[in-house]
């Protein structure tokens, strides 16, 4: 699985738009694995629409037997590739 994003496109949430930039270039810098964490919410109108999800509820699900890599970031945007373990 392929997931590819830009942290530009996350406006609602500037600490973790932050941390998870500080994430990513530490998985950059020393190739780590990174971990498939899933969000979900009853709200699929309200993010299918574009809103700002970071003000919705949501429930998080790490899924321990798919591990990512990290294929590309250039501090916007960035590429994973996630396969299992």
């Amino acid at each position: 699985m392929r997931y590819s994003d830009t942290l530009s496109r996350w406006q609602g949430n500037a600490l973790g738009n932050n941390l998870l930039r500080e994430h990513l270039q530490l998985a950059k810098e020393q190739s780590l694995p990174i971990r498939l964490v899933i969000a979900t919410t009853k709200e699929i109108q309200h993010v299918d629409n574009g809103s700002d999800a970071s003000k919705i509820s949501k429930t998080f699900h790490i899924k321990p037997e798919v591990i990512g890599s990290l294929v590309f970031f250039d501090g916007d945007q960035f590429i994973i590739d996630f396969c299992k373990a």
